[in-house]
């Protein structure tokens, strides 16, 4: 039994993968909380990991999330991803079930930056987005889309500065949507 993990930017350093069976807390039982220490994370949970972890200590401090860091969590405290995260992989939080109030993407600049079905499944409630919009090569009514198959959206802010807003939203984040803030530095709004 493994109650709480603790790493680093480094994650775990072993040469088997966390699904593996060779990996050092594959079938731990019994987790509980992961505690961030750096900036980066790392998939450094296996399976039986995932399935009990309820806390997340260390998340605000994080900039670049790989792939599949909390797929198939189920966290109970409400996230924010802040203005400094700048890269979120695949699937990074695809199925968790977890509640983000916030995702903020305007420093998500570099082409592709936000993996594909990064936040499929999870509660986004809040998106904030810039003139970057969504640095993903998917579009936004595709399975493949970061934000395809949402729940709980209900809020889009355009931050200040932004010149032309592209479409940013998936199906679920049309049909639930009651409020967007557009300042009045929006010149151009696309339909691609």
């Amino acid at each position: 039994t493994v109650k709480k993990l603790v790493v680093n930017n480094d994650g775990v350093k072993n040469n088997s993968e966390s699904g593996s069976s060779s990996y050092p807390f594959y079938g731990v039982k019994g987790f509980e909380t992961l505690k961030l220490t750096g900036t980066v994370f790392r998939n450094v949970m296996s399976a039986s990991m995932k399935a009990t972890v309820s806390s997340i200590e260390g998340f605000n401090g994080i900039t670049v999330f790989y792939s599949d860091v909390l797929a198939g969590c189920r966290i109970k405290d409400s996230l924010i991803i802040s203005s400094n995260v700048t890269s979120i992989g695949s699937n990074a939080f695809k199925s968790s079930g977890i509640t983000f109030d916030s995702v903020d993407l305007s420093s998500c600049t570099g082409n592709n930056s936000v993996g594909y079905n990064a936040f499929t499944g999870a509660t986004v409630k809040k998106l904030l987005i810039n003139d970057n919009g969504v640095k993903n090569n998917s579009e936004s009514n595709s399975s493949s889309y970061p934000f395809y198959g949402v729940n709980g959206f209900t809020t889009l802010q355009i931050e200040s500065g932004t010149t032309k807003i592209y479409n940013e939203l998936s199906s679920s984040m049309k049909r639930t949507i009651s409020e967007v803030t557009v300042p009045s530095s929006v010149k151009e709004i696309s339909s691609n």
